[in-house]
């Protein structure tokens, strides 16, 4: 599949668009009130949210967001954002998922819901919702035959053809075999971004090596063909390369600011706002 624009497949029970309104994916809507942009993706049900399975080929356009939000995601297939925002994330059940926009980084906030309306269905529409299928019902169907690149053993267990990894089932948990490439098709620009959230995330070893591989001969021939030369830094020699001051410099910010901070990720935001002052 080729999307000309953003594309985004999620089995949330409900999307937020602002001021508490909502699509529910069951019961009644007032479509004239989700006018929008999507801010929120609710995985309201108390069991397992749906799976996300991708065996094929999903694309963008250049510069457009790719995103998949399920209680399982496992992609065997081709997942490309070029130059854009491709975004993974497995979900647990009562949890709900803010996105905000920051500059062109896609933004996923994985959060309890608590006592957030925007993550709850009405009681009326609640009782209606299908009981999702299970990984193993999802890939066999009625046919019996499974996906591509995945396999059902005798036991019930979802396993990867090229590697044998059995792939848990439960909720939170995203594996990616396949291809994720945010890489832009522009010359003059710098690639996309790839997020990947989950309790348990799995980036299997063939997957890695294949798309490692073709950008190690790429990326070279790329920054030569500009007209630059690549010099490369001497084996163990972390005092020339500028980042290790760099590290250097925040955990030592960090060490200091930390007694006076409510927690790690504040003393951190902290030391970051103020190198970016």
């Amino acid at each position: 599949m080729n999307v000309p624009g953003d594309f985004t497949a999620t089995t949330a029970t409900r999307i937020g668009f602002g001021n508490n309104n909502g699509f529910n994916a069951v019961g009644t809507n007032d479509y004239s009130a989700l006018i929008e942009t999507p801010s929120t993706f609710a995985f309201g049900t108390s069991g397992a949210p749906g799976a996300i399975i991708n065996t094929g080929q999903l694309a963008v356009s250049e510069g457009k967001n790719l995103t998949l939000l399920g209680g399982t995601v496992l992609s065997t297939g081709e997942l490309k954002a070029p130059g854009g925002n491709l975004s993974i994330a497995a979900v647990p059940g009562q949890n709900l998922i803010r996105i905000s926009l920051s500059g062109h980084l896609l933004n996923l906030e994985i959060q309890p819901c608590g006592s957030s309306t925007n993550c709850t269905l009405p009681a009326t529409s609640n009782a209606l919702l299908p009981t999702p299928l299970s990984l193993p019902q999802l890939l066999t169907g009625n046919a019996g035959s499974p996906a591509k690149g995945l396999t059902v053993n005798d036991v019930g267990q979802v396993v990867l053809t090229d590697s044998g990894l059995v792939v848990p089932q439960s909720p939170g948990t995203l594996v990616l075999s396949g291809t994720a490439d945010a890489s832009t098709t522009k010359q003059s620009d710098i690639g996309g971004s790839v997020q990947l959230r989950g309790n348990l995330v799995g980036l299997v070893e063939k997957a890695q090596e294949r798309d490692v591989s073709r950008k190690a001969v790429a990326l070279p021939k790329g920054i030569e063909a500009a007209g630059c030369q690549i010099v490369y830094l001497p084996p163990y020699s972390p005092d020339l390369n500028r980042i290790e001051k760099c590290w250097a410099w925040l955990k030592s910010r960090i060490r200091k600011r930390l007694p006076q901070s409510a927690s790690l990720r504040d003393a951190i935001e902290s030391v970051l706002k103020q190198a970016a002052s």
